[in-house]
């Protein structure tokens, strides 16, 4: 799968939504990369693009599916912006949408059918991070890869990639598929579904 952020190819197969940072960005770009090649996902330019949390999510696909492109979408957030399936079909609601299925793939991972006026969006939600955030997923690749326990905040990971001579996109590329899935639960089996979509 590749991630687009540049808006130059044309046929893409949803739209791919980050509330949190470029460094996630970057982790994904390389993620998805380990799955079906024929499978674009594009990173649409929002005006709320920068913004973080949920409701700012749901915001930003409210403002690409009043575009006709694209009904598919995939919100990937760190975890410590949802607390619950609940909270996800609240801020859908606030956000003017009526949520027609939510499904919970596993305790990281959403299924959503929701409506907006005459508009449909399919929605595959994704959490990064155990308890908080992302981190958590690469202090555990780091523990399955090398098994060494590391501290999930950014400047021991970091301090420990430096001395390793790796970088955070340099782990996912090394990671056999089951390292990646015990590490990335959520995000491994939504990019799985969305590479079995047509």
């Amino acid at each position: 799968m590749r991630i687009d952020e540049s808006g130059t190819v044309s046929r893409v197969h949803g739209y791919l939504l980050v509330g949190n940072g470029p460094s996630d960005v970057r982790i994904l770009t390389v993620l998805a990369e380990r799955f079906d090649h024929s499978k674009v996902l594009r990173i649409p330019q929002t005006p709320l693009r920068g913004r973080k949390g949920l409701k700012a999510s749901i915001e930003s696909l409210t403002f690409c599916l009043d575009r006709p492109a694209m009904n598919r979408f995939i919100l990937v957030i760190d975890r410590e912006h949802v607390a619950s399936k609940e909270e996800i079909e609240e801020k859908l609601q606030e956000c003017g949408f009526e949520c027609l299925e939510i499904e919970e793939i596993n305790s990281g991972a959403y299924y959503v059918e929701a409506k907006r006026g005459d508009k449909r969006a399919l929605i595959y939600i994704a959490l990064l991070g155990f308890k908080k955030r992302i981190e958590e997923n690469l202090a555990q690749l780091i523990k399955v890869m090398y098994n060494e326990d590391l501290e999930p905040r950014k400047k021991v990971i970091r301090r420990w990639l430096k001395v390793k001579g790796l970088r955070d996109v340099d782990l996912i590329r090394k990671a056999r598929d089951e390292q990646l899935n015990q590490a990335f639960p959520s995000v491994t089996i939504v990019f799985r579904l969305i590479s079995k979509n047509n």
